[in-house]
Formats: structure tokens, C-alpha cells, sequence
């Protein structure tokens, strides 16, 4: 949110919504002039920032630790929706340290005592401190993006591999289900020997595997050759050319 001051020489006007209490619980100084309180006000509104970069600190923590153990862009999308808030953030840090620059260069015709010019600069120096902790804790969450996609990868990779080691280990009981239940086969072969027919059926089987295996490795080894083709150096000139 925005507040306006409007400085006059016996009074202050702030605009302000009814639910902030950045001014109406400053109870705990001794206001001597409308400068003090201005100042004391500023320095109330960088301690709330620096209140809210802390929360933020800690949330980002926690939804870090739910990244590692996600398989899923919820947690990504809260962290994204973080990294843009930062961005409100130190803007609005930055619009109070260019107020508090314009004031530090009217501090004389401000009618400013010593005090009040020593507690500007404090002011100043907390504010840029804040500022520039929005904006490294910005730059780190949004430089991380990456990783905690890749992260989030992993884990679905992770899982996906597992069942694949599962499928793996019943597939072979698979097959021997499916052919003990092949009744019309039996049925077929009810003249033969089973143990023939179904030695004859698994040879097939292997030969048919064998078979498709070999497509597949000619397919793969055409498409890595044109791969290859297209990644050949071509010739600068044909002097080059004729030389190779």
C-alpha cells in the first residue's frame, strides 16, 4: 500500500488506510517536533519491511522442503507467486530511500536539528540495508527456480523408474500366466504334445523378439548416422574442400 504526508509548517496531513497501525501504535518516543515523528514514522514503515522479508525468509524455507519431496508444480507455483511479491517489495523499499534522499538535501530548509539529521542518516543506512536484503533474497529464489524444477523432475524420474523396476520383475510372470491361460491354443494343439507346442510357441516368442530388436537397432543406427551427417563441418572454401 501507499501513504502521502503532506508536510505544513504547524501540521502533518497522512493519508492512510484505517487498518494500518504503522503511526497509531508509536507510542514508546517522545515526539518533540513534527519532524521527529515524520522520521520515527519512516523508520516504523522500513522495521515493517524488514519484518515481512524475514516471513517471507521463512516461508521460502518451508516450501523448499516441500520442493525436495514434490512430484508436482504446486509448490513451484507458490514459489514463483513469492518471487514476484519480492518484487512489490523492493520497490516499494526503493520509493522510501529516494523519499529519504530528497529529505537528507533539504535537511536546512527543513529547519532539521542535529538530532534529527544524525537519526535521517540511520534511517537511510536501514533502508538501504533492507533494500538490499530484498534484493539479494530475490535474485536467490529466482536463480533457484531452475534447480527446484529440476528437482521436482527428478523425484518423477525417480518414481518412474521404480515402476519400471516393478513392471520389470512381473513381467515375467506375467507371460507365464498369460500363456498357462491360453486355452484356445491348447485347444489348437489338443493333438500335439503340450510340451512341444508350447516349447514350438516360446521359440517363436524369442525368435519374434530377436526379430524386433534387430529392427530397432537398424532404425536407431540409420537415425544416429543422419544425426551425425548433419553435424559434419562444412568446407570454408573449395581449396579446403579439395584438399580433404
Amino acid at each position: 500500500m501507499s501513504i502521502a504526508i503532506f508536510g505544513f509548517q504547524d501540521k502533518l496531513e497522512i493519508l492512510l488506510p484505517e487498518d494500518t497501525q504503522i503511526f497509531c501504535d508509536s507510542t514508546e518516543y517522545l515526539y518533540t517536533s513534527l519532524n521527529d515523528f515524520l522520521l520515527r514514522g519512516l523508520d516504523r514503515t522500513i522495521l515493517h519491511f524488514q519484518g515481512h522479508l524475514k516471513t517471507v525468509n521463512l516461508i521460502q524455507r518451508d516450501i523448499k522442503d516441500k520442493i525436495n519431496t514434490s512430484m508436482d508444480n504446486k509448490y513451484l507455483l507458490q514459489m514463483l507467486d513469492l518471487v514476484e511479491s519480492l518484487i512489490y517489495y523492493y520497490n516499494g523499499i526503493s520509493a522510501n530511500g529516494s523519499v529519504l534522499e530528497k529529505l537528507s538535501h533539504n535537511t536546512q530548509r527543513l529547519a532539521y536539528t542535529s538530532d534529527q539529521t544524525a537519526l535521517l542518516s540511520d534511517v537511510q543506512v536501514d533502508n538501504s540495508q533492507c533494500c538490499k536484503q530484498a534484493e539479494i533474497l530475490s535474485g536467490i529464489l529466482a536463480g533457484l527456480m531452475d534447480a527446484r524444477s529440476s528437482i521436482v523432475n527428478n523425484n518423477v524420474n525417480n518414481l518412474l523408474r521404480k515402476l519400471t523396476v516393478f513392471n520389470s520383475i512381473f513381467l515375467p510372470l506375467n507371460l507365464l500366466a498369460s500363456m498357462g491361460g491360453m486355452s484356445e491354443f491348447t485347444q489348437f494343439t489338443k493333438s500335439t504334445d503340450w510340451r512341444v507346442s508350447y516349447l514350438l510357441f516360446t521359440i517363436f516368442l524369442c525368435i519374434t523378439g530377436f526379430i524386433t530388436y534387430r529392427i530397432i537397432e537398424q532404425k536407431k543406427s540409420i537415425f544416429n548416422f543422419k544425426k551425425k551427417r548433419k553435424t559434419l563441418p562444412v568446407p570454408s572454401s573449395p581449396a579446403s574442400a579439395g584438399k580433404s
